[in-house]
């Protein structure tokens, strides 16, 4: 068919040839050149529609990282107040602490003077009681004493109403003549 093709180019001038050749070539050579442009171009379309996606996906990634980065500022600001009561109650119970450490101080104080005034009145009870076991002690000897001494008025006594009594029959036989 080539050969078709060039046959029209018989009749003409040798240069005429020369350049309808050269423009030929030089037409395939531009046709090549357009080939590979477009080719190139259609890679570069296939690689920007590669590179659009690939952003989309970034930008879209972004958009999720920028949200988990929101949840996560709100996390910290929820654990921060959280932190913030927990501080406050922990300074609270601390101060509850130390009143009741205080509390606690001023009782042992107080149940320990109670203790010795308790221990005080302990020794005065026994005190006390030495001094009633004592007094006891006294008395019983003072009542055996008494008993003593009565018995032996009673004797004595009994004594002297025997030795009285004659004497009495005196005194009643002459109570009895007057």
């Amino acid at each position: 068919m080539s050969w078709a093709q060039d046959e029209w180019k018989n009749n003409l001038p040798h240069v005429a040839v020369q350049k309808i050749n050269a423009m030929e070539k030089n037409i395939e050579q531009l046709q090549k050149d357009q080939q590979q442009k477009k080719f190139k171009i259609e890679s570069l379309e296939a690689s920007n529609e590669h590179q659009r996606k690939k952003t989309d996906q970034e930008k879209a990634e972004a958009a999720n990282l920028k949200k988990e980065i929101h949840g996560l500022e709100e996390q910290i600001r929820s654990i921060s107040v959280s932190h913030d009561k927990v501080l406050h109650e922990l300074s609270t119970k601390d101060n509850r602490i130390s009143c009741l450490d205080g509390q606690l101080s001023k009782m042992k104080s107080s149940l320990d003077k109670e203790n010795n005034s308790v221990a005080k009145l302990k020794m005065e009870l026994e005190r006390a009681v030495a001094s009633q076991n004592k007094n006891l002690e006294l008395l019983e000897q003072k009542d055996q004493d008494i008993a003593k001494l009565s018995k032996r008025l009673k004797l004595s006594s009994s004594d002297d109403v025997f030795n009285a009594a004659p004497a009495n029959k005196n005194n009643s036989s002459s109570e009895q003549s007057q």
